[in-house]
């Protein structure tokens, strides 16, 4: 393994950008995992909690698998960085005492590891001692999960087990088979129609949680929507919570189609082109805004009505709009995000 340079997470694209399917932006499938012999991360000393990391890489470092993985310890990267793994979904913070909980791992051993292409991310001692994830930008779960298995048997197979509750972690959601799953989804048309109710009258037998990408409340519903699987225990095996999830995401991908149907071309393109000018000449552009006008651009570009700009410049534009992304890439202060990330929007708008 080697070490990971900061120039590697912002010009390797992550996994949406290339969209295959208009609608899914990106799905990922985490398998989680304890080492048997030791406490969870959060009841164990930091002491404790080095040893976990020390076992590990030393597994990961001897093990040719590894060799085009990169590697960085929380305690040795910029603050700034850190927010940018997160923003990308790099990393992953499960308290809401974000500042006390990145204190507690940058000083506990925790390490964040990824692949070349940026599709594969291993997290040591974040929430457990191990998280593997696997990302697509299709609905092709099944293939997904393969990825992150076959990731953690190469590590190791000695994992906190019992009969009664299988594979143990930290979050009890999760016994059993201890994986989990997250997708991003871009969704106007459902968004447009305020159709989320149907999308949740559709879903009421699938185990989702369902969220606008700023939250629950409608007036910061945008057009990009997460989707979290919730307690994992409640599958006998991966193969039927990978076939719920696969089956839950074709129902919206479906409905979205629909709903896109159902829009008048007036409308359909006046929102695309306005969204074009603001992202062409805004010069002062706030994230909420920034994300629904390269919604739109990517509803344009899918219908082939924008052809002057590429999908990649456009996902990298998504990416780097982001408040991080923007105050790493230019070193501006926190009153100036807005102006720089209009100027990062406005160069990512060509072929």
């Amino acid at each position: 393994m080697k070490k990971l340079l900061v120039d590697q997470i912002l010009n390797v694209n992550p996994s949406f950008a290339n969209w295959i399917d208009p609608c899914i932006m990106s799905n990922s499938i985490s398998i989680h995992r304890n080492l048997s012999g030791h406490n969870f991360v959060h009841r164990s000393s930091i002491d404790d909690n080095r040893e976990v990391c020390s076992k590990i890489m030393g597994i990961l470092q001897s093990n040719s698998f590894f060799d085009d993985y990169m590697f960085e310890y929380l305690s040795e990267i910029n603050p700034y960085l850190i927010n940018v793994l997160y923003e990308e979904k790099l990393f992953h913070f499960y308290s809401s005492d974000y500042v006390n909980n990145l204190k507690i791992l940058k000083n506990s051993g925790t390490v964040v590891i990824i692949n070349q292409t940026k599709d594969i991310l291993i997290e040591i001692n974040n929430i457990d001692h191990l998280t593997v994830t696997a990302f697509s930008n299709k609905n092709n779960l099944s293939e997904l999960y393969h990825t992150a298995i076959d990731v953690v048997n190469n590590i190791t197979t000695n994992y906190a087990y019992n009969d009664k509750n299988k594979f143990l972690t930290s979050n009890v959601d999760l016994h059993g088979i201890g994986m989990s799953y997250s997708g991003l989804l871009h969704l106007p048309g459902i968004a447009i129609h305020s159709a989320f109710q149907d999308v949740n009258s559709k879903l009421q037998s699938f185990n989702y949680n369902i969220a606008g990408f700023f939250g629950y409340k409608s007036d910061f519903i945008n057009d990009f929507y997460t989707f979290n699987s919730i307690a994992s225990y409640l599958y006998k095996n991966a193969d039927s919570f990978l076939s719920i999830f696969e089956e839950a995401t074709y129902i919206i991908m479906e409905l979205e189609k629909y709903y896109r149907e159902n829009i008048e071309d007036y409308v359909k393109k006046d929102l695309i082109y306005k969204a074009y000018g603001l992202s062409k000449y805004g010069y002062n552009t706030s994230f909420f805004d920034a994300c629904s006008s390269l919604s739109c651009l990517k509803w344009g570009i899918d219908e082939d009505i924008i052809k002057n700009v590429s999908k990649e410049n456009l996902a990298k534009s998504f990416v780097n709009c982001f408040p991080a992304h923007v105050q790493f890439i230019s070193s501006c202060d926190l009153d100036e995000i807005d102006k720089y990330r209009a100027s990062l929007i406005r160069k990512g708008m060509k072929k």
